[in-house]
């Protein structure tokens, strides 16, 4: 039992470590001139869907995350469009969509501006129940948003594999 736990954890780890450790120039996080369109497109191609090196398929496509992503990848790269962006000095959204098959997803990609740049951040929430929930002065702005990116996320068939 214990082997079979340790073997998991390292398929795993073996799986996720060639998306953890990437390092290429163009990252969304090395360019202050990108716009929040192509910082979102780039994080959904090259993070979010990243699927590990040829050496580590055979291990990693037994999960099925990975599996999925295999199949599907080129169909949502494909339908993957930014529909539209909001931002404030420094918080953004982008709404995007894609679809498999007839099925459109929709997702939100939540940004904060940091020395200048654009940085998405992974899995950010905030609060409508806050009094200023983007700490700018503007509450009311940022709850009108904050009801968007929910209304904008409700619409959308969870994706199986979250």
């Amino acid at each position: 039992m214990k082997t079979a736990y340790i073997f998991c954890l390292t398929l795993v780890a073996t799986a996720l470590l060639p998306i953890g450790c990437k390092s290429n120039a163009s990252s969304p996080t090395s360019s202050d001139s990108k716009n929040i369109p192509e910082i979102t497109k780039q994080y959904y191609r090259e993070i979010r869907w990243g699927l590990p090196e040829d050496s580590f398929a055979k291990h990693a496509y037994q999960l099925d995350r990975y599996a999925f992503l295999r199949l599907h990848r080129e169909e949502m790269l494909k339908t993957l469009e930014v529909v539209d962006t909001s931002q404030t000095d420094n918080i953004a959204v982008a709404f995007i969509r894609y679809s498999i098959g007839s099925t459109v997803y929709r997702d939100a990609v939540w940004m904060r501006k940091v020395d200048g740049r654009w940085l998405v951040c992974w899995k950010q929430y905030f609060s409508d129940y806050g009094d200023d929930p983007f700490g700018d002065g503007k509450p009311d702005a940022a709850k009108a948003v904050i009801k968007r990116v929910n209304e904008w996320e409700q619409e959308s068939p969870k994706e199986w594999w979250e």
